[in-house]
């Protein structure tokens, strides 16, 4: 399993989302630069906005895809670091 890399993610808007995988600690912003702060478990991913609204989803090979809330579709990839 990957401990560090950078995520690049989009929603159903076509938003970007940047951040970083670091060990389990998924480091992410939004669009407004808000703070997104989760964690790895296997390959399960639970992550909370800045309103503390819990976001779920998965990571598969480097393919992340996650929910939100309101079931919305969030996806993209982790860019493993070398």
């Amino acid at each position: 399993m990957a401990n560090s890399g950078r995520i690049e993610l989009w929603d159903k808007n076509s938003n970007y989302i940047w951040g970083a995988l670091k060990g389990n600690k998924i480091h992410l912003y939004d669009k407004d630069s808000n703070y997104i702060w989760g964690t790895l478990n296997g390959n399960k991913i639970q992550r909370y906005d800045k309103n503390s609204n819990y976001i779920w989803g998965t990571l598969n090979g480097t393919k992340i895809q996650l929910y939100d809330k309101d079931s919305n579709y969030i996806w993209g990839n982790l860019r493993l670091d070398e």
